[in-house]
């Protein structure tokens, strides 16, 4: 019999029918917002181009996604350690306790610590003591606005509270780290970074959010020109093949080639100015690099400092 048109591409199972059905529904609503906005941010670049563009940015600032499901919060509820504040936000926290060195787990954007859980069993047997924790805004952790800044003050006071020696991070978690590093480049408590698919180029990146608004020319440079009289640099400044020549600790950076989120070519840029680290690539992956292969790649570096 025919499948129903109503539950497209033949689902094996009711949960898969729902799962794409609601995907569907999110890409049209996805697509409405950014309607809306694109006719707010056009109407307020009459009078403002760089309010224009810094309101473009500032939608990007709050996740759509990212809060546990119920699978996930079982999950998280089981291992839960509780809160450390940042800031004014309160920081939700989990621990796997070990007898060995502590590791910091930094989710990336739109996920929280659930996403740790093929790691967590080969860590715990290698013997390290692991922590990780959700991003603001994020999983169980407070707050609504999310920049890599405001992470990367999250991962400091958990790395400060609990004495941290290695942080692995996914995506903007990776970049919140290394922005965290390069801040504490003078006082290293730290002693390793293990980066998955870092947010590389910046520049770029806000170039994407742009084009998905098809900003005018004027109004992403007046964004850009306001960008670096706020921050007193260039944006170059915080590109990750920059921040991390002041990093000193070693390390493990894998990235995919395959990656259509985070360009795999900007990992190649940090791995040129980051000489006492190993760089894998892999295919195949995706940004997401969901595979035992990139698992054991991170158990084996692992294995050899612990």
């Amino acid at each position: 019999m025919a499948c129903s048109l109503t539950l497209c591409l033949c689902p094996k199972t009711h949960e898969e029918a729902l799962h794409k059905i609601k995907k569907y529904f999110k890409g049209i609503f996805f697509n409405v917002i950014i309607f809306y906005y694109r006719v707010l941010i056009y109407a307020i670049a009459v009078f403002d181009t760089q309010t224009a563009a810094a309101k473009a940015i500032s939608i990007f600032k709050i996740p759509r996604a990212g809060r546990p499901n119920k699978s996930q919060k079982l999950f998280l509820d089981a291992h839960f350690e509780g809160y450390t504040s940042s800031g004014k936000t309160k920081i939700a926290h989990y621990r796997w306790p070990g007898p060995g060195k502590k590791i910091l787990l930094a989710h990336g954007w739109e996920s929280n610590s659930a996403r740790w859980t093929p790691y967590i069993p080969g860590i715990q047997d290698l013997g390290f003591d692991i922590y990780a924790l959700d991003a603001p805004a994020h999983g169980l952790s407070e707050g609504r606005e999310f920049t890599p800044e405001i992470y990367a003050d999250a991962i400091e006071s958990i790395a400060t509270e609990k004495k941290i020696d290695i942080i692995i991070g996914h995506s903007a978690g990776a970049y919140s780290a290394l922005i965290y590093a390069h801040r504490n480049r003078i006082n290293e408590t730290v002693k390793s970074l293990v980066l998955l698919a870092p947010t590389g180029r910046i520049r770029d990146f806000i170039e994407k959010t742009f084009q998905m608004f098809k900003l005018k020319e004027s109004v992403r440079q007046a964004y850009f020109n306001g960008f670096e009289e706020l921050y007193k640099h260039e944006l170059s400044y915080y590109d990750s093949d920059n921040l991390i020549k002041s990093v000193r600790q070693p390390g493990l950076l894998i990235h995919d080639k395959k990656d259509r989120t985070l360009p795999y070519a900007d990992s190649v840029h940090i791995a040129e100015n980051w000489p006492n680290a190993r760089f894998i690539t892999t295919e195949g992956f995706g940004h997401r690099l969901r595979s035992s292969i990139v698992i054991q790649h991170i158990l084996d570096y692992l294995r050899e400092i612990r």
